[in-house]
């Protein structure tokens, strides 16, 4: 799939996650080598990436992460509601292992916490030898749906006929006295 099918499938509106909002981070800790950066709506970019929030080490050295949402795919039964952690600015072996949960990564997959009416994600990133991120992360979702509908409508036709009194009806003036006689009766 190219860049231009990727983005016609994110851009249909069926009932995929658009925007993430009203973002709450309770924060248990965080390293002091990294901020925390946020925005008041997140929503999905043309490729389908919904980045919730940005880990991102004071120096220039170390990893990032990104909280994300991951919707799944729109195929039955393999929807799902994730909040997933990615981390960046490392090799393809360790991020493969962060994503693994092996050699002291971990952080991948958050773990939904089981509150009614609520998304809540528990969320707590380590990296070997160090905890960088414990926190509950929450928010709504914002999903949009599209789809057609056929209406009818109801229309009463009036036909000009100009007759004297002497001409005898024409064929535009019997028309129009049926078609008055059918629409009165749907009214």
């Amino acid at each position: 799939m190219d860049r231009r099918e990727k983005e016609n499938r994110v851009s249909k509106q069926d009932g995929k996650v658009f925007e993430i909002r009203d973002l709450r981070i309770a924060e248990r800790y965080r390293s002091d080598e990294y901020i925390l950066s946020t925005s008041e709506v997140a929503a999905i970019s043309p490729t389908g990436h919904l980045a919730i929030f940005d880990l991102r080490p004071v120096a220039e050295s170390g990893p990032s992460f990104v909280g994300r949402w991951d919707g799944g795919s729109r195929s039955a039964g393999k929807e799902r509601d994730d909040l997933d952690i990615d981390i960046e600015r490392v090799s393809k072996a360790v991020a493969r292992q962060f994503k693994n949960g092996e050699a002291g990564y971990s952080g991948h997959h958050s773990m939904r916490v089981p509150i009614p009416n609520e998304r809540v994600y528990q969320v707590l990133i380590c990296i070997p030898g160090k905890m960088i991120f414990d926190a509950a992360v929450s928010f709504s979702v914002h999903r949009k749906i599209e789809f057609s509908a056929t209406t009818a409508t109801i229309a009463a036709v009036d036909f000009e006929t100009n007759l004297s009194a002497n001409e005898p009806r024409s064929l535009w003036s019997r028309i129009k006295a049926f078609v008055h006689r059918i629409f009165q009766g749907h009214q």
